[in-house]
């Protein structure tokens, strides 16, 4: 005599739409078939290149700043910082790419 399942939670769903998807849509663009990475990033705006304002806080930090480092520096900070990264982060990196 087979088994039969009659708990819903482990039974298969009768129709596709029932069905889960194989990623979730977490930029809401309908397409879940796309990595959940990539969506996240879309999300987020990177992928679009949209990119988020310096605050007054980070604005302040790059003008002291600028007095020491040249101004390709500087625009390498300030477009990292846009992106995402902390000061301190973009900071670095721009001292390893650019230099003083």
């Amino acid at each position: 005599m087979p088994y039969h399942y009659s708990n819903k939670k482990n039974a298969m769903p009768q129709n596709k739409k029932n069905a889960k998807p194989d990623f979730l849509d977490l930029d809401k663009d309908g397409d879940k078939k796309e990595p959940m990475k990539k969506a996240d990033r879309e999300r987020k705006g990177e992928a679009k290149g949209t990119r988020k304002k310096l605050t007054a806080r980070q604005e302040a930090a790059l003008e002291r700043h600028k007095v020491h480092h040249t101004a390709k520096h500087m625009a390498m900070m300030k477009r990292l910082m846009k992106s995402g990264m902390t000061f301190t982060e973009s900071h670095k990196m721009a001292m390893k790419e650019v230099g003083k």
